[in-house]
């Protein structure tokens, strides 16, 4: 099923503008209450919030009044709660008033968030947004085109003197993690692209409303020296060179294959190319950079040997396995044994709890769990320590431990890296023995240079399948730098895993070329320390989107999800490009809707592709198939095929009828029968089964199935069945055209 995103790419931007130092919570204000303060001040950013030209009071007029010029909407700020931050700001390196505004109804929740400069007042992102829990989960029909259009009029309007500076990088919806379009509107300097200055621009996929924007933009900004870059070819060939694929198993959920299954994972190799859009040449030197490891700091590689890894699995102790879970006394008493171990006596157990339920599949268990936090008094300080632990309830097995404390992360490091590895992989081999040779020993640390400040070491122990790493599941350990204690495990452990063993799969040789059939270096100019400076980096000139999973057996790029993305072919646009409803084709490929491969502009839908068609839009729902999809009793479909499953949804949907007899799947759809689905689509079945209410003007009315009569006439008014020159032709096979155009017509009904 199509998915959408939660919370915004733009919301994440603003965040990310105004978050380079630590953002300290203010106040909040709500309808009827007075300022209460909902987290204290760091005393030096009090000051500089103290010292900032543009006060909490006068941030929020500016607000106010950039929504009704941006978006046309009024706030009243009564009906709103109001929240301040105040951080260092990435825009400009100064200061930024961070506010957010709520305002909750039955139903809705609409959600403003803004981000001003604390001394000039200037908008530097802003967006809004409503939440509807009217259970309405649909992709939006309004076209990618018009979109772009919309976000082109306003930065045209609001950034005029930026707008003839400014390429438009991106201009795609992706279409699995995303309920709207976004645009890269990225500056431009003599053919050179300016990453650190672009205007983003979110437009609504449903009302072609704009609902966000976000800038960046050097008003002291100055080109370095062009004349002595290296060419294209040699950045490319710097970065054939250092390009790196890592072979892993990632987990997937195989719409077509489904295990039926939901506690057990299915799983796909690909090649990870996640440092793609880290990657650099330095344009004058011709240097390899992995921006994303950066320039100062020092990365430190941690491993056993073989010998240390056998004496390290001997060590396992002998897992512990209770045919019945344990009671909440036992769970009590295995609680305090963890923590006078790890920890001392003298920490007080509360809320002990058990529960049963999703937290079971992420740590692996089918068992209950026992919860608990712990306490202990710091010393005379009024501060106490909390943890909170959760074990299995058969096998004691510690699921997760945290601490919680206030203490300042700035404390100079007492342990050293290399006792703290030990320490964490003594750990494992104590806790968690029967998963000693299914993990990666192997430990990558990254410190800044000069900073070995911090709270805790973080050491991550990916599960091996086959040799093979598998991100999703790991163990993670954390070591308090100050005097090695335990700061917290966790463990993420799929139980029951399916996995194709590395057999007849591409090299890695083959994912980096494949790599460079999507990415081609292109000039950039990237602020680096205060300093401009001149790279190539690699940039998907198509739809400027990264994506870094390349199936390993296919060589297809995969998106986050693991799916195929949509190759929508120049050959596809081309045939579409002239047709009156170019803009619905057009989205629905890049929906995954309709298959561009064999999509024919004059040829008749079959049966079988209608309905594939209509169950895509809706969703291909895996879990449903396993729980709710009734057995076919068509005749003449295979059972388990992909043809059986699509019908399966169909039925399940309500588009299909589960008849006795043939289906028939490669016989064409009649424009009648087509409309009579439609109807079942829009949930109007019994309204257009009145056919004597119905009267068709069409020139052929009179050739139209009498049974058929009123959903013919419905669509026709609804404009979903086309007439032509008068006439509705209702024997005429549904084209692929008129098939897609209805779906699209209806496509908020069929996914609501």
């Amino acid at each position: 099923m199509i998915r959408k995103k939660a919370a915004s790419i733009i919301t994440a931007a603003l965040v990310m503008a105004t978050c380079l130092g630590v953002s300290y919570p203010s106040k909040v204000y709500a309808k009827g209450n007075t300022p209460r303060v909902i987290e204290k001040f760091n005393s030096s950013m009090k000051e500089q919030a103290q010292k900032a030209t543009i006060s909490e009071e006068k941030a929020l007029q500016i607000v106010v009044a950039a929504v009704k010029d941006y978006f046309n909407y009024t706030v009243d700020t009564d009906e709103f709660s109001v929240s301040f931050d105040f951080s260092k700001s990435g825009y400009d390196g100064g200061y930024a008033w961070n506010l957010q505004l709520t305002k909750k109804e039955k139903g809705s929740r609409l959600n403003i968030s803004a981000n001003i400069d604390a001394n000039t007042g200037e908008v530097f992102g802003i967006r809004k947004y409503e939440f509807k829990d009217d259970g309405n989960n649909s992709t939006g029909t309004y076209s990618k085109e018009k979109a772009q259009q919309k976000a082109q009029d306003f930065l045209n309007k609001f950034f005029a003197d930026k707008a003839k500076d400014c390429q438009l990088l991106n201009n795609t919806l992706d279409i699995y993690n995303s309920d709207n379009y976004y645009y890269d509107f990225r500056r431009v300097e003599n053919g050179v692209l300016c990453n650190d200055n672009y205007i983003n621009i979110e437009v609504d996929d449903h009302t072609g409303d704009i609902v966000g924007f976000d800038i960046s933009w050097d008003k002291n900004f100055k080109l370095p020296d062009t004349s002595k870059v290296i060419s294209s070819d040699a950045a490319l060939a710097a970065f054939k060179k250092n390009m790196n694929a890592e072979l892993r198993y990632m987990a997937y959920n195989d719409k077509y294959n489904y295990n039926g299954d939901s506690n057990v994972q299915d799983t796909k190799l690909v090649y990870d190319i996640a440092d793609v859009n880290g990657y650099s040449v330095d344009a004058k030197t011709g240097k390899f950079i992995n921006v994303n490891n950066g320039t100062n700091t020092i990365t430190v590689t941690k491993d056993l040997t073989k010998a240390e890894r056998e004496a390290w699995i001997k060590k396992a102790s002998t897992p512990v396995y209770h045919e019945k879970e344990i009671s909440d006394e036992a769970a009590k008493k295995v609680i305090k044994k963890y923590i006078n171990t790890l920890y001392g006596k003298g920490y007080t157990i509360s809320n002990l709890s058990y529960s049963k339920g999703e937290d079971n599949s992420y740590f692996g268990t089918d068992s209950g769990i026992w919860r608990a936090e712990f306490y202990k008094k710091s010393g005379k300080s009024k501060d106490y320590n909390y943890f909170s632990i959760s074990i299995d309830a058969k096998t004691e097995t510690i699921l997760n431990l945290s601490h919680y404390n206030n203490e300042d992360s700035k404390v100079k490091a007492k342990v050293s890296l290399d006792k703290a590895y030990k320490e964490a992989i003594n750990l494992l081999a104590k806790y968690y023995p029967e998963k000693m040779k299914l993990i990666d020993t192997k430990q990558v640390y990254t410190t800044i240079k000069g900073d070995d400040t911090g709270n805790y070491y973080s050491f991550s122990f990916t599960r091996l399948i086959n040799g093979i790493p598998y991100a999703d599941n790991s163990i993670e350990v954390s070591i308090d730098k100050k005097d090695g204690s335990v700061s917290g495990f966790s463990q993420n452990w799929t139980k029951n895993l399916r996995h194709l063993p590395p057999e007849n799969i591409k090299t890695k040789n083959d994912a980096i070329g494949i790599a460079f059939t999507k990415y081609t270096p292109v000039l950039t100019c990237s602020n680096v320390k205060g300093k401009y400076t001149l790279n190539y980096t690699l940039i998907d000139k198509q739809s400027g989107n990264y994506y870094h999973y390349i199936d390993a057996n296919t060589g297809k790029f995969l998106d986050n999800n693991g799916y195929e993305l949509p190759e929508i072919s120049q050959d596809f646009l081309n045939k579409v490009k002239n047709s009156e409803y170019a803009d619905a084709l057009t989205d629905l490929a890049y929906m995954g809707i309709i298959d561009t491969s064999t999509f024919d502009m004059t040829k008749s839908i079959t049966k079988i592709d209608f309905f594939k068609m209509l169950v895509n839009a809706k969703g291909y729902d895996t879990y449903a198939l396993s729980n709710a999809a009734p057995t076919l009793k068509y005749k003449d479909v295979e059972s388990g095929s992909a043809s059986y499953k699509y019908l399966q949804l169909a039925v399940y949907y309500g588009f299909l009828d589960n008849s006795d007899g043939n289906f028939n799947e490669s016989a064409p759809i009649s424009r009648e029968d087509m409309a009579v689905v439609f109807m079942k689509v829009l949930g109007y079945t019994d309204i257009s089964n009145n056919n004597n209410i119905f009267k068709l003007n069409a020139s052929d009315a009179a050739s139209v199935d009498s049974s058929k009569l009123g959903a013919v006439t419905m669509a026709d008014a609804f404009g979903i069945l086309k007439e032509s020159n008068n006439t509705i032709r209702p024997k005429d096979n549904a084209t692929m055209v008129e098939a897609a155009v209805g779906i699209y017509s209806i496509l908020n009904k069929i996914q609501g």
